[in-house]
């Protein structure tokens, strides 16, 4: 990432914003998890969030704090797109491709909201304005959470 990208990112979080984090169908641990703590970290930070996926989370994954909160387009796809129409930006987490979010993808891709895509598989489609991308990392949670990532650089300027 440039430090013109930075400059860029840190201003686009410098108010508050209607945040929805995107992730992938058939949500897994990494895709839960990585989602769960940004939206607990952008709320910190006084942003309006909201995490959408394509369809339900495994009953395995839904003791994790504020997994309740999650909004499942498959059983609540009105309010899911109201909140996508009404979001400034979406962070898409773990996943590389449009496809991975089916549905959801019309409603992205018309948007004009920023778009950050944080991910750790190869070959990131160029679907967003800012890429954090590192297919060397085990998962999209260690790159939130590992300070040793780009993602470091991320939460240090995004304060």
């Amino acid at each position: 990432m440039t430090e013109k990208a930075i400059i860029e990112v840190k201003k686009i979080f410098s108010t508050p914003k209607k945040i929805v984090i995107l992730t992938h169908i058939n949500p897994d641990g990494d895709a839960i998890g990585s989602a769960l703590a940004m939206y607990m970290y952008l709320k910190q930070k006084k942003h309006t969030v909201s995490v959408i996926t394509p369809n339900g989370l495994p009953s395995f994954l839904q003791w994790m704090p504020e997994s309740d909160k999650i909004v499942i387009n498959s059983n609540q796809a009105e309010y899911a797109s109201k909140l996508m129409n009404e979001a400034e930006m979406f962070i898409c987490l773990d996943f590389n491709a449009l496809n991975r979010i089916e549905k959801l993808a019309e409603a992205f891709i018309q948007s004009n909201a920023s778009k950050i895509l944080i991910d750790h598989h190869i070959e990131p489609e160029n679907f967003a304005d800012f890429t954090f991308s590192i297919a060397g990392a085990s998962s999209t949670s260690e790159m939130i959470y590992d300070t040793k990532t780009p993602i470091l650089v991320f939460r240090k300027h995004i304060k």
